[in-house]
């Protein structure tokens, strides 16, 4: 659910979920945090952009 509430939506809706996926993703567990993982990927690779590169770097690494 949380994924999609960005899709679609103004580059600062977007911005502040991308945030709340990054704050959360350390506490998911493994299982969620997998289906998060499965959520990302999904981007075509011509949708992204630099919000999108910066929440994939910050998602990378919290998320190890």
């Amino acid at each position: 659910m949380i994924w999609r509430c960005q899709l679609g939506k103004h580059e600062e809706t977007v911005r502040v979920i991308y945030g709340l996926i990054t704050d959360i993703v350390a506490d998911l567990p493994l299982h969620l945090r997998n289906l998060m993982f499965s959520k990302v990927i999904e981007v075509p690779s011509q949708q992204y952009n630099e919000l999108y590169l910066t929440f994939l770097k910050d998602f990378t690494q919290k998320a190890l």
